[in-house]
């Protein structure tokens, strides 16, 4: 038998919408070599048997019946727990019984839905969430009694604590309750707590374990429970259209998949993990925290336009198409890669994109309240017009607040000889990358200076180009594409701080690297609307020496002591593109605070 279909990367490697997208392994379809061919409607079957007494053995319980959904055998538990209307069932409002089983839990149980939002944002608590909705059966004929409680672990990725399910467990015993857990992934949970199936299943009447979504197998859920629970069931099974024939072909490849993957469960976790920390580190919004194998980014408080992440996706390679991002055993560590990539991507306000529209474009040239100014922008060619419209308002914007003034007041500007913008009272300096605008303001000079992610300078010829403005020194240290990027920004920022522009040879001050890493950046942000103070590393055993300049008395150091203070930073980094290393320089030492102003939104709100 040809198995390259099978052998071959699977068709899922960059499929992150849900881990039920799994496909079959070779040593799955090798399983069907030696199944069983019995009958399962008749009870005939040795491997569906085997696969049900398996997973029963597993979770502790009696029996197990092997559905063909999680949604079948989440509604054939529900049933058999549920005896005789009017009752109501309690639930999650995310749970997959309430949101996803084509409303099963009204049409099929004749239950009144029950669905609670978690006080808490993660999970139902007995004090808080169950007890203040519960519903007795104490004679009172207006409502519908809870009979019901389904628990659902993981949910959204997180973990259902044990010990309270050991307190909602208590209360269903005591009142007459029973109590479901749908554990399609209570396998992750069991990894990522080290807590057993058997422990986590013995407080349910019943546990619904989905084996297609986390663990790979092609198709199917068990059911487990006492014997007599399990047999009522199998009833209910069959009347929904649920019974196979010879199924002992998929629980071959289901006890497969068992076997060979329930350990691979923590490489998914792992990623999941790596992405939800960058996303924290990046200032990404999460809706909930990742604790298993999703990460579930916020689309509506990162503003992600869904048609834009579809298309960011499909440039990348890679299935991404909602803020639910799934991680499952079969996704290739390339695929996790362009995943990153496009999160980052979509994430990013697009002003140039915002401001091409005529009405955005018109409405923000306004603000500049400056007719002279406006009508030069407008005669730019695009995209050029929309930088400079973008620049302006946001220097304006940065230096009034500042000063305290209107956001968009048009400033009074003096300037030196070589053209520095000089203001009363407050001493600043910017710099833009491709995508990046930066002010540093101080009371004292600063110099500050941007990399950009593209450049027409060549990645290996780039010392050549440009050696005569970098010392001896220097040029020893530049031994990386990064290296001469940085060393350019310090060398650009310091002429801004001296105010020169270009006009100075730049070979005569010359910078050292001291014990030189390149692990700096963004470390946190701290959201606050259209601003975000955000918690950077910077690299500051830098050494700068100038004085060539001063025993030149070159008229540029005029009033500064030959000390002076260097810091970098990286504020972006992109897997496709150069990475953006922002260098400041002041005469004193200085503690950096970081501001990041979405730029698009304050236009958004003043627009």
């Amino acid at each position: 038998m040809d198995f390259s279909t099978f052998s071959k990367e699977s068709p899922a490697h960059n499929d992150f919408r849900s881990d039920t997208f799994t496909t079959p392994t070779v040593s799955m379809i090798q399983s069907l070599a030696t199944t069983s061919l019995g009958d399962s409607v008749y009870n005939e079957d040795s491997k569906t048997k085997e696969l049900e007494q398996k997973v029963a053995e597993l979770t502790g319980k009696e029996a197990g019946l092997y559905c063909v959904s999680g949604t079948l055998s989440n509604q054939i538990a529900m049933r058999v727990n549920l005896f005789q209307p009017p009752y109501s069932v309690l639930t999650d409002s995310k749970a997959h019984v309430y949101v996803d089983e084509a409303a099963g839990l009204s049409t099929l149980t004749q239950a009144r839905p029950q669905p609670i939002t978690p006080k808490n944002g993660i999970h139902l608590t007995l004090e808080d969430d169950i007890l203040p909705n519960f519903i007795p059966d104490d004679g009172e004929i207006h409502s519908a009694p809870t009979k019901l409680i389904c628990l659902e672990n993981t949910l959204h990725g997180m973990i259902f604590p044990i010990e309270e399910i050991k307190k909602i467990s208590k209360f269903c015993k005591e009142n007459d309750v029973k109590l479901h857990l749908d554990g399609a992934r209570l396998w992750n949970a069991s990894v990522a707590t080290g807590i057993s199936l058997k422990e986590y299943s013995k407080y349910f009447d019943s546990v619904s374990l989905c084996l297609s979504k986390t663990l790979g197998a092609p198709i199917g859920t068990v059911l487990v429970g006492d014997k007599k629970f399990i047999l009522k069931a199998n009833h209910f099974k069959k009347q929904n259209g649920g019974g196979i024939r010879q199924s002992g072909l998929l629980a071959s490849m289901a006890i497969t998949a068992i076997d060979e993957n329930f350990s691979k469960l923590q490489k998914t976790h792992e990623m999941a993990k790596e992405l939800g920390d960058l996303c924290n580190e990046k200032g990404i919004i999460l809706e909930h925290p990742v604790q298993t194998n999703f990460v579930f980014i916020d689309i509506t408080k990162n503003k992600i336009d869904p048609n834009k992440l579809v298309e960011i996706s499909n440039k990348y390679g890679v299935k991404i198409y909602s803020g639910r991002v799934a991680f499952h055993y079969q996704i290739s560590k390339a695929s996790f890669e362009k995943a990153k990539q496009v999160i980052l991507e979509a994430v990013d306000d697009d002003l140039i994109e915002y401001l091409e529209d005529d009405f955005n474009f018109e409405t923000t040239l306004r603000l500049l309240n400056d007719l002279k100014l406006q009508s030069k922008i407008q005669n730019l060619k695009s995209p050029i017009k929309y930088k400079q419209l973008v620049s302006n308002l946001f220097t304006r914007h940065v230096l009034n607040k500042q000063l305290q003034k209107p956001i968009f007041y048009k400033l009074e500007y003096s300037y030196n000889q070589y053209g520095k913008p000089i203001l009363p009272g407050i001493s600043f300096n910017s710099s833009s990358s491709n995508e990046i605008i930066a002010i540093a303001i101080s009371n004292k000079d600063v110099g500050i200076d941007l990399s950009h992610t593209t450049q027409n300078i060549s990645s290996t010829d780039y010392i050549e180009q440009f050696k005569p403005m970098f010392s001896a020194d220097e040029i020893d240290q530049v031994t990386t594409y990064f290296k001469f990027n940085h060393l350019w920004t310090l060398k650009e920022a310091f002429t801004k701080l001296l105010g020169c522009g270009l006009n100075i040879d730049l070979s005569k001050f010359h910078f050292e690297l001291n014990n030189f890493n390149d692990e700096f950046g963004m470390l946190e942000k701290e959201n606050r609307g259209e601003e975000a103070i955000v918690h950077m590393k910077w690299y500051d055993n830098i050494s700068i020496n100038a004085e060539q300049l001063f025993n030149e008395e070159n008229e540029f150091v005029e009033g500064f002591k030959n000390q002076f203070y260097c810091y970098s930073t990286c504020l972006k980094y992109s897997i496709d593109s150069l990475p953006v290393i922002c260098s400041l320089i002041t005469p004193e030492p200085v503690k950096i605070q970081c501001i990041e102003i979405d730029f698009l939104q304050v236009l958004s709100n003043q627009s």
